[in-house]
């Protein structure tokens, strides 16, 4: 059975409860009042239902079939809800009529309750008086109705019910094996008892959320055992006790020889359930510890692949990068036997080259330079791989302040407004971190330079509680259909004969940014500039001038692939 059965079901029997409670009360009432006996005692001869016992009845039973009708969980969560201060107040309702029919019995009165609500009823007799065993239940299980709501209580709540379901089969009993009764003070009406069987199951039906219920729903082991359990436990020994009781009757047996087969059956009954149970939970136990088993293995063979092309992947990685560091050092030679013989050739033809030999020259020049430069780079990010990193905290602030001392010779004969805001100490190693904002710096001083007046801005925005850094220009831009390019080895969004520049620089940073647990992307716009960001995965303190949403505006834009 599926959990979400197993959770309806409850309120399904609390729902058929209260309307078969209901209709019990109803029938009862409308005995009394247009005198038709048969509703009175279900059979003629029989103990009447009071016509408060039966005003009750409809109260309860009404009250509960609402309570089974809401949404799940609505009469506990739901503060101050009709259904709430229904329950509440027909549980009110019951156990005064209980205390009310109480005091008439044990004080010898008669506050004269049936006579105002039937008043010139003309039959054979006045209303039946309610018993005072039956006034007790009326209050056991009214205050266990009042309770229905309250998160708390759950103890108390269960035991009224449980005791109204004792009392109402005390009284039911009777009927079913026959004999004297065994309430005192009064043979309680049959159908007044079903009442309160049903009455008792329906209200503990309406709290699932913790003791019995909540056990009984529940889909673990021990949920599915009280299932088995719990109506063997309730209608074995009921069923045991009227098959001796027949056959004590029919003369089989006597009353010894009637206890020690009831003894016997319920040895043999009990002991079928606690072996099939067994049986199960230790097919059960078994199953778990074969999947067990078989968990770890399987942890084990997948522990041992990860190993493997963790290895695979390093070794790999570490043959990349001896490959790229020894390709890099290896042209350093050519470039420089090329630029050597470059030189000579210019000098030999010295000191008026013919002009198509000279652009020769020129083009081998420049192309010598952004080979070297290329190879340059290529060593660097080479050797970021290689770096061990070595984090301390480290104050960001003093890092650009030498970035932007070292910067002026390139700025000097341009118009530059710096815009540098507060920035956190952050656990990282600084000379990567430098490396980062260089390249950014740079960018950003590159692609603003065809600007009158360039403005770079450079901060960090709390984000999530934790900073998103950001440098901003107003230069150039680029178009954002090509921004998963931004930081792939040698890519470039612009023509280099626009802007010099290899395309290592923004995949340096990417990796630097990356072994430090954070990300890299950019928002930008062509002709509009553009604003990359980054995140730093490593402790941060956070500085009370940080730079936060309200005087740093729309700091966060689209996220780029990084």
């Amino acid at each position: 059975m599926s959990p979400a059965t197993l959770a309806r079901l409850p309120r399904i029997f609390a729902g058929s409860a209260g309307i078969l409670v209901f209709l019990i009360g109803a029938m009862a009432l409308a005995g009394w009042t247009f005198d038709v006996a048969i509703f009175r005692s279900v059979v003629p001869g029989w103990a009447q239902m009071a016509a408060s016992s039966a005003l009750g009845f409809v109260l309860a039973g009404f009250a509960l079939w609402c309570g089974a009708t809401g949404p799940s969980q609505a009469i506990q969560v739901t503060r101050g809800s009709w259904r709430q201060s229904l329950l509440r107040g027909c549980g009110a309702a019951m156990a005064i009529i209980g205390l009310f029919k109480l005091s008439e019995a044990l004080g010898g009165w008669n506050l004269g309750m049936e006579q105002l609500w039937f008043h010139g009823f003309s039959g054979p007799s006045g209303p039946a008086r309610m018993t005072p065993t039956t006034a007790v239940n009326f209050v056991f299980l009214g205050c266990a109705l009042a309770l229905t709501p309250e998160t708390r209580f759950i103890s108390c709540f269960q035991f009224l019910c449980i005791l109204g379901a004792v009392i109402g089969w005390l009284g039911f009993s009777h009927y079913f094996y026959g004999g004297e009764p065994l309430m005192p003070y009064g043979q309680m009406p049959m159908h007044t008892a079903g009442a309160f069987l049903a009455l008792s199951g329906g209200i503990l039906c309406l709290r699932t959320d913790g003791g019995i219920m909540a056990l009984l729903i529940s889909d673990s082991l021990g949920g599915g055992l009280a299932r088995r359990l719990v109506p063997a436990v309730v209608l074995l020994p009921i069923f045991l006790g009227w098959l001796r009781l027949q056959g004590q009757r029919a003369g089989w047996f006597g009353t010894e020889a009637g206890v020690s087969v009831l003894a016997l059956a319920n040895g043999v009954g009990f002991g079928g359930l606690i072996w099939i149970n067994a049986t199960l939970l230790h097919r059960t136990d078994s199953g778990r510890k074969i999947a067990e088993e078989e968990l770890v293995r399987l942890n084990a063979e997948l522990e041992q692949r990860v190993n493997e092309r963790t290895a695979e992947l390093t070794a790999a990685n570490q043959e990349m990068e001896n490959f790229t560091y020894a390709v890099a050092h290896d042209l350093r030679a050519p470039l420089r036997h090329m630029a050597a013989f470059s030189k000579i050739l210019d000098q030999e033809l010295s000191p008026s080259p013919p002009p198509t030999t000279q652009r020769c020259l020129n083009s081998i020049s420049r192309a010598i330079g952004n080979m070297t430069q290329l190879v340059d780079d290529l060593l660097k990010l080479a050797r970021l791989a290689r770096h061990q990193l070595m984090r301390r905290p480290t104050p960001l602030g003093p890092v650009v302040e030498a970035l932007l001392t070292s910067l002026k010779p390139e700025t000097a004969a341009r118009s530059v407004e710096w815009r540098i805001h507060p920035l956190p100490t952050v656990e990282c190693d600084p000379d990567l971190i430098q490396q980062v904002f260089a390249n950014l710096l740079s960018n950003a001083i590159k692609f603003s330079r065809t600007r009158p007046r360039a403005i770079i801005e450079l901060g960090a925005l709390l984000h999530d509680d934790h900073p998103v850094f950001f440098v901003r220009d107003n230069g150039v831009g680029f178009d954002m259909a090509y921004a998963d390019k931004l930081f792939g080895v040698f890519q470039r969004l612009h023509h280099v004969d626009q802007f010099e520049g290899t395309g290592v620089g923004l995949a340096a940073a990417e990796r630097i940014i990356r072994r430090h647990g954070g990300r890299i992307w950019a928002d930008a716009a062509l002709d509009h500039g553009a604003t990359f960001y980054f995140t730093l995965g490593v402790q941060q303190d956070l500085p009370p001038g940080l730079a936060n949403a309200d005087n740093l505006p729309d700091i966060i834009g689209p996220q780029s692939p990084a």
